[in-house]
């Protein structure tokens, strides 16, 4: 792949709209190159995901489900993600189309199950937290908490939607305010004993 090329994508989100964009072919790279700065998660004791695991899982994606690149793989990656794939109880049903390749969440846990892969399809999303948030904006798929938030926090606007989903927590490049929003929101879900 070189950093001069780049791919037209047009995905299909599952909810009936579908968009044109050019995603830069340095994404990839940015994340082969920059892995210390794309691992987020500060205040937790979650687990990291190298850089290697975080390309060994978009590369095995690309190959097992026939995507013509890496490119391709992560950006359907990143949208299923944004759409509530990284519940342990979310639809293995979940779906994104990109240059005509769909793949499931089913179809990603099957992968990550052949290859052994020693995280969690969420530890990979907030591992990569910043780069779902940018690729999700192009293609404006708000993330999977927006609606539940913004019902109480009508002051969350468009812009701010795309950071609003249940990775997000303890990235450090998503607002405070917003992090706060979804960590409110995890409260309410699993009250302490």
């Amino acid at each position: 792949m070189t950093t001069s090329q780049s791919s037209q994508s047009t995905p299909s989100t599952g909810q009936g709209s579908t968009q044109s964009f050019s995603i830069d072919s340095n994404l990839i790279n940015q994340i082969r190159d920059n892995a210390s700065q794309t691992t987020v998660i500060t205040e937790s004791n979650q687990a990291q995901v190298t850089q290697d695991q975080g390309v060994l899982l978009v590369t095995n994606i690309k190959n097992d489900h026939q995507f013509s690149t890496e490119r391709d793989a992560f950006v359907a990656l990143a949208i299923i993600c944004q759409k509530g794939g990284t519940s342990k109880r979310a639809n293995g049903n979940i779906y994104a189309v990109v240059n005509g390749k769909r793949l499931t969440l089913a179809l990603i846990r099957e992968t990550m199950a052949k290859i052994k892969y020693k995280h969690t399809l969420r530890q990979w999303a907030r591992s990569y937290a910043t780069q779902i948030a940018n690729v999700c904006e192009l293609f404006d798929i708000p993330g999977d908490l927006y609606k539940k938030i913004a019902r109480k926090h009508p002051d969350v606007n468009s812009t701010q939607s795309y950071w609003l989903s249940n990775f997000q927590m303890d990235n450090v490049d998503c607002e405070e305010s917003l992090r706060n929003y979804i960590k409110e929101h995890f409260t309410e879900l699993f009250p302490s004993s």
